[in-house]
């Protein structure tokens, strides 16, 4: 008797907007199936924070029978818009908070597994109001995801360093914006994450990169 699909529920921002959960499924379903597939509904929207998308879990999550819910935030959450005045719409502390909460009511409401993820490095030389460098901010975000994974005990994965391949230059992750992924950093997000998936369907434990820099 077949199994029935072990379902995932992404839910981020335009970096998974864009395309790699659907890939990753086609990843994991074709090369990594030992016996059980998976189904991964993309919940994620362009353009959304932490501080609104957990306003949001009832439609995002809670009305899917989910096993697992990836969660990515971060580039939207750092942004400056001026609606806060001289805040980020969400600054570290309450970036921290959004995250507890988002996957604490996964776990709890959906008895899912949830798995964080770091996001990648941007190229963007711009200076952020707080006078640190752009990608200097997201790899603070970053710092704030790996620790509430670490409080939570949730596995967690630096996208950063986890894309990587030898002889690949960096920039070919992604476009001329420098944030969002190229075809290729489509590709890499979809190999690491549908490889950390069939760790999880497996009961095996996720391997953790965590080399993020300041």
């Amino acid at each position: 008797m077949e199994k029935s699909p072990f379902v995932v529920v992404v839910w981020g921002d335009s970096i998974a907007a864009a395309g790699w959960p659907a890939m990753a499924e086609t990843t994991h379903n074709v090369s990594m199936n030992v016996g059980r597939s998976i189904k991964v509904i993309n919940e994620a929207q362009g353009g959304m924070p932490a501080a609104l998308a957990r306003t949001q879990f009832d439609q995002r999550v809670a009305r899917h029978s989910c096993d697992l819910v990836v969660i990515q935030f971060g580039f939207n959450d750092l942004r400056y818009d001026g609606s806060r005045d001289g805040l980020p719409l969400s600054t570290p502390e309450e970036f921290a908070g959004h995250l507890r909460d988002m996957a604490t009511r996964c776990r709890t409401e959906c008895s899912a597994k949830v798995l964080l993820l770091g996001n990648h490095r941007a190229r963007r030389p711009h200076i952020m109001p707080t006078g640190k460098l752009y990608d200097h901010a997201r790899a603070a975000y970053n710092q704030v995801t790996q620790s509430v994974a670490s409080e939570l005990g949730l596995p967690y994965i630096d996208m950063s360093q986890a894309i990587l391949t030898p002889g690949i230059s960096y920039s070919e992750y992604v476009n001329e914006d420098g944030v969002h992924l190229s075809p290729l950093g489509l590709h890499a997000y979809a190999a690491v994450v549908g490889s950390a998936i069939g760790q999880i369907v497996r009961g095996e434990p996720v391997v953790l990169v965590s080399t993020d820099g300041p």
